[in-house]
């Protein structure tokens, strides 16, 4: 689906009040829920949004398509089971006419092809079915839902609405950190966060580090301290299916030259170290090394777009595009 933001918001327009007239429950979802074990058998990550900044640069969306049937060219699977991160919302942001955009155009690229949204849990502070107000997670992804609903409707037989709940931070209200505290106990605000989340045949889960929350479908680690840590962790934790992915931290690297740096935390980032100082051979290797220790119910999420770093681009931050795997040297940096 093409279109300026004028045709977006005619389509809209109308597509709502079909959604106002209809008498059945725009909440249900309108495809049968998967397993998370089936969901993520294959997942590829493609981060188009970070909240509102389109870190896929100029790329369209028949591009970010095309890299994504590419993903074997990286070791990666065939086909995605599920496609994951494309957008990444803040507690208080819209999604706006150019996310629509680019998510019906990649959904349509992708019929039957599950995808997730993320979001932040320490964002929020509660999760109630009943109470609507900024701070309560449920608010939020009953709002997603409710404006996929509406493209649902002016797009017959078509699934806009997320098959999926993808959290960062998903452990973070268990530590008793001060910058993730809800008010809530964080064991009731999961169990209600999974259960209408299960209601709607969505699946929930996120990144973690130490505990998988009650009602995870799925729990993700991200590699922070290296291959052998990252899978240990996973196949510590039981019940659950597991994933990893490279980091994501590019603010780590703020202040500094990812390609030559100088501080510590820097130099940690394992995200801007496979943009910025691994080889394109060394990439390959990085990537077999999970798809190798791969089980069932453990998978390595295949970057597609990603990981961001704030350097790559004329400006502001973009997605690596992983699936190309051009040597640094050549990379447009700032």
């Amino acid at each position: 689906m093409q279109g300026g933001p004028s045709m977006w918001k005619a389509t809209l327009f109308f597509a709502l009040c079909a959604a106002c007239s209809a008498t059945d429950d725009t909440a249900a979802s309108s495809a049968d829920a998967l397993d998370a074990q089936t969901m993520y058998q294959r997942p590829a990550m493609a981060r188009v949004w970070q909240n509102d900044v389109r870190t896929a640069g100029d790329m369209t969306a028949a591009q970010i398509a095309d890299r994504i049937h590419h993903m074997s060219d990286i070791g990666g699977p065939n086909t995605p089971s599920v496609i994951s991160g494309t957008i990444r919302v803040a507690r208080d942001q819209v999604i706006d006419w150019n996310m629509i955009g680019d998510w019906l155009s990649l959904r349509d690229a992708f019929p039957g092809v599950p995808f997730d949204i993320v979001l932040n849990i320490c964002d929020y502070e509660r999760a109630d079915p009943q109470a609507t107000n900024p701070g309560n997670v449920i608010t939020k992804m009953r709002a997603i839902n409710d404006e996929m609903a509406a493209w649902e409707k002016a797009f017959p037989g078509h699934h806009y609405r997320p098959n999926a709940w993808f959290f960062d931070f998903y452990d973070r209200p268990f530590s008793n950190n001060a910058d993730c505290k809800p008010v809530q106990a964080p064991a009731v605000m999961f169990a209600a966060l999974s259960k209408w989340a299960h209601a709607n045949n969505q699946l929930v889960g996120g990144n973690v580090w130490d505990t998988v929350p009650p009602g995870a479908d799925f729990v993700a680690v991200p590699d922070e301290e290296g291959i052998q840590h990252t899978l240990s962790k996973l196949q510590s934790m039981k019940n659950v299916m597991r994933l990893a992915h490279i980091e994501n931290n590019p603010q780590k690297c703020d202040y500094d030259t990812p390609w030559n740096p100088s501080s510590e935390q820097c130099k940690g980032s394992n995200g801007d170290r496979l943009i910025w100082r691994t080889t394109p051979q060394a990439r390959l290797w990085y990537h077999k090394q999970y798809y190798n220790a791969q089980t069932p119910t453990l998978r390595y999420m295949t970057p597609v777009l990603f990981p961001i770093s704030h350097h790559l681009g004329a400006s502001g931050p973009h997605a690596f595009d992983a699936v190309t795997n051009a040597p640094a040297s050549s990379l447009p940096r700032h």
